[in-house]
């Protein structure tokens, strides 16, 4: 019993060490400075979606979400004092914001309390 246990927590630890790496390999480097605006590509090149509210949602869920919708994301890490670490703390463009398919939402996300 001991060892099926050990099994699936270390089942559990590659899943979740996979799933970091998909979602590591999705950010957006194409633009060096972290602080600048998102580009929008012109909706007439693709259909326009929603952008979901992630605020206070875990960073590896919001990336989930976000390319669900397909969409892409950066992020920067800031200090927050009311928002738990790894959780994002704002995002740019706001929520319900319509963008086109494949814009980068940019996320400001938790490094916990300084």
């Amino acid at each position: 019993m001991k060892k099926l246990a050990i099994a699936a927590i270390v089942a559990a630890v590659l899943a979740t060490a996979t799933s970091a790496a998909a979602l590591y390999r999705t950010r957006d480097l194409s633009s060096p400075n972290t602080n600048s605006p998102s580009s929008t590509p012109p909706a007439s090149s693709a259909g326009l979606v929603e952008v979901p509210d992630l605020t206070n949602t875990n960073l590896f869920q919001a990336g989930a979400t976000l390319i669900a919708v397909q969409l892409k994301f950066k992020f920067t890490h800031a200090p927050s004092d009311t928002v738990a670490k790894n959780s994002v703390i704002s995002q740019n463009p706001a929520a319900t914001t319509p963008v086109a398919v494949g814009t980068v939402i940019e996320l400001t996300v938790s490094d916990g309390p300084t």
